[in-house]
């Protein structure tokens, strides 16, 4: 474990309410916009105040920041709620000329604040790639679950889906009792508690899905959590190594169900949307690519166009290896990489552009981009659009 992550791993004992957000270009100053500072959704308004900031008034509080684990590096910054006029916006401002955790470069890094009393808390933001899975699965959340508080706001999936995800728990703790469903499962899950409560087709598109089938799946995986290691955390721990094994269980088990409900979850919304895929098929002998449309046959036929094909990666978050998908299926020109980090960095997007690699992010992740680089996104839907147009039928 990192130094960065064990100084969030203590910070996290004190049981104080959690925010997590990637820093958007709007809190960087990207937008061009008047507003400034970091944005907090108006769920997270506890985070802030002790109440609710109301229409047509505007509220204000000093509150101290201690950043990155460092006694000696602290802002006098400015909780506030902005009502009057056409704001409606909570925001924390002022942390003093030259704040170097907040500006383009930090753009697409993890910022994870945690309150720690009244007006103190503590803050880190997190670029390295690796640090950023690792703080996402210490928390139990992915990429898609940021910009929310992810303690103490007694978190539940919202709607009336929240009652079939508990039914749900339920009928998989019997039949699998004392031990977790596979990822595959709990994915499948969440998919068949969507079409319950939504339907088939009521006019959602394939991105507002996508989000809406991470929440669900996030809110079985807690419950699950909850209830299969209730008995065991109510139990002393024989030595230091029994903690140490039973904490690296719980974070590989969150890994492995972030990193593959997305795969899952893609390969869903593309067969009910009648896209020809084959996911995980085997080329040139040893590569796995994630998605290869139409079809592996297609990829090994010399016969069959080069521009006909198109190669999907799914990835929650982006690290410095993304490079590496560029030699996942060498012979494809439309290269794509599907991510629910938001925003990504100014530099990975001018990277990823050069190497000729597409990136797409639900819809409702654009606004936190950048106007140059929002124009070169793609939506789940354009890219199903795209894939359509591009491949032969087969």
């Amino acid at each position: 474990m990192s130094e960065t992550l064990e100084l969030v791993n203590s910070d996290l004992e004190s049981d104080g309410q959690v925010f997590v957000k990637f820093i958007s270009a709007n809190d960087a100053g990207k937008t061009g916009s008047h507003q400034c500072g970091i944005y907090f959704p108006s769920t997270a308004w506890s985070f802030l105040f002790a109440r609710p900031g109301e229409k047509d008034e505007n509220l204000e509080r000093q509150i101290f920041i201690r950043w990155q684990g460092d006694r000696d590096f602290v802002t006098e910054s400015m909780a506030k709620w902005y009502g009057c006029g056409t704001r409606s916006e909570y925001r924390v401002t002022r942390f003093g000329r030259g704040f170097p955790l907040l500006n383009p470069d930090t753009q697409g890094a993890l910022m994870v604040l945690i309150r720690e009393g009244d007006d103190r808390y503590s803050g880190y933001v997190i670029q390295d790639g690796d640090e950023i899975d690792a703080t996402l699965n210490l928390l139990g959340i992915s990429a898609s679950e940021t910009n929310r508080l992810v303690r103490g706001d007694g978190f539940e999936v919202p709607g009336l889906e929240a009652r079939e995800i508990r039914t749900s728990v339920e009928e998989m703790l019997r039949d699998l009792p004392g031990e977790f469903p596979s990822t595959a499962e709990i994915s499948g899950r969440a998919q068949l508690i969507l079409e319950r409560h939504y339907g088939r087709n009521l006019g959602m598109s394939p991105d507002a899905r996508l989000i809406r089938l991470r929440e669900i799946e996030f809110g079985i995986f807690r419950n699950l959590e909850d209830v299969i290691y209730r008995d065991r955390l109510q139990r002393p721990f024989g030595n230091v190594d029994d903690l140490v094994s039973f904490g690296n269980t719980v974070l590989n088990r969150r890994k492995s169900r972030s990193g593959k409900s997305l795969e899952h979850h893609l390969s869903y919304l593309m067969t009910r949307e009648d896209i020809t895929f084959e996911s995980q098929g085997i080329i040139e002998g040893i590569r796995k690519p994630d998605f290869i449309f139409p079809s592996v046959e297609a990829y090994c036929n010399p016969d069959y166009p080069d521009e006909g094909l198109v190669f999907l990666a799914a990835k929650t978050t982006l690290k410095e290896r993304w490079s590496e998908i560029l030699r996942e299926a060498g012979r494809v020109p439309n290269v794509f990489l599907a991510t629910l980090q938001h925003p990504v960095s100014n530099s990975q997007m001018r990277e990823m552009t050069a190497h000729g690699i597409h990136l797409v992010v639900p819809s409702r992740y654009h606004a936190s981009f950048p106007g140059e680089s929002r124009a070169r996104l793609f939506s789940l839907g354009s890219f199903m659009d795209f894939v359509r147009r591009t491949t032969l039928p087969q």
